[in-house]
């Protein structure tokens, strides 16, 4: 499925470890921008439970999977349901976020953003803040002239 992305060393590398998922995970950097590591949910290493992005020791970033990705089949197919269950999290997880930061008021928003932050991966954390700017932006042009104040707004 991804394969076309990564060197042809990489790609054996990948079929000759595939009986193994815990040694295809040297290889997920190659295949998908901004996953690092997996993380199992059984000691057995049957389903794929969280992806992780390290930036650094005292960095990282995980994001649960809404359904685990079982990896006894084939690599290929392992590999495309994780990157389907990848995305439908991301879908969801963008959703939940974008109502929890619908405050009343703009005091509310400047008290819920940081506890958002520090909630969600950066990239969400990015569609949040886009989505809140772009919110109180429609709002301030829909008030009348002598009541907007372009401070606000910036």
């Amino acid at each position: 499925p991804r394969f076309y992305f990564v060197s042809d060393t990489e790609v054996l590398n990948s079929l000759s470890q595939c009986s193994d998922p815990a040694m295809v995970q040297n290889h997920l950097p190659s295949l998908f921008d901004g996953i690092t590591n997996i993380e199992f949910d059984t000691p057995e290493k049957k389903f794929i439970s969280k992806i992780l992005c390290v930036y650094s020791e005292t960095s990282r970033e995980e994001l649960k999977l809404c359904n685990p990705v079982r990896v006894e089949q084939k690599i290929e197919e392992w590999l495309l349901t994780l990157e389907y269950e990848m995305k439908k999290t991301m879908r969801k997880t963008i959703e939940e976020a974008i109502k929890e930061s619908e405050p009343t008021t703009k005091q509310a928003a400047e008290k819920e953003i940081p506890a958002l932050i520090s909630k969600y991966p950066t990239q969400i954390c990015q569609i949040i803040l886009k989505s809140v700017w772009t919110r109180q932006v429609e709002e301030g042009r829909a008030e009348t002239p002598s009541k907007r104040q372009s401070k606000d707004l910036i």
